[in-house]
This record gives structure tokens, sequence and C-alpha cells, in this order.
């Protein structure tokens, strides 16, 4: 999720209206907090990490070593899929150990060529 400062923050979405978020997190005795974050910037982890164990968000660019293609997580009808080439795989049917996070589509859209 990006703020401001064009830094990710980890947390719990709130959702105070349509265009206005907020990722607020809570650590025991310290360093609570809520910041505003752009609505469309935020991703939710997939449950799944990549080859080198990093985790995959929605919105991630991964780089698929099998097919030698970047392509990207998206969430679709109550689970998350791999769009690559204009065709979509269930993530859960993948093997994650031929992808690699690469960035994200707020940050690094150049690389599925847009």
């Amino acid at each position: 999720e990006n703020n401001n400062d064009n830094q990710f923050v980890f947390g719990s979405l709130g959702v105070i209206r349509e265009d206005l978020v907020a990722i607020y997190w809570c650590n025991e005795f310290v360093d609570d907090g809520i910041i505003l974050v752009d609505p469309e910037t935020v991703g939710q982890f997939t449950g799944e990490t990549d080859s080198g164990g990093e985790e995959i968000y929605e919105n991630d660019i991964l780089w698929d070593s099998y097919n030698e293609e970047y392509c990207y997580v998206k969430y679709d009808e109550g689970g998350f899929i791999i769009v690559e080439d204009n065709v979509c795989w269930n993530m859960q049917e993948c093997a994650m150990k031929d992808f690699e996070v690469a960035g994200n589509i707020h940050d690094n859209l150049s690389l599925l060529g847009g």
C-alpha cells in the first residue's frame, strides 16, 4: 500500500468511505498508528511466497522463469489469479517456485509493457 511518501505500509484496512481508506496497525505497547492511503494502491497478501520466499501481494508483477515473461497478480471472484499474456491461472494451481516478485503495477507498470 502506498501513502503520500510512496512508502509501503502493512496493516489492516479501514474503509472510511469509498474514496478514503486507511491502513492501521497495533503493536503491543508501542508504535500504534494509522495512515491514509490511495484506495487504488491497496493490495492484499495472497498467502503465497515466490521462489525466494518473498510474500506475494495483489497487484504484484512476477517474473515467470518457466515462460520467461512478466505477469501480474489479480483478485478475481473470490481468489487470486495470475494474468500472463491475456491468459489467467488460478494461483493455487501454479508452481510458485517458477515465479519471482519483480515489482508492482503501481511502480513498475513498464515491465508489463504499459
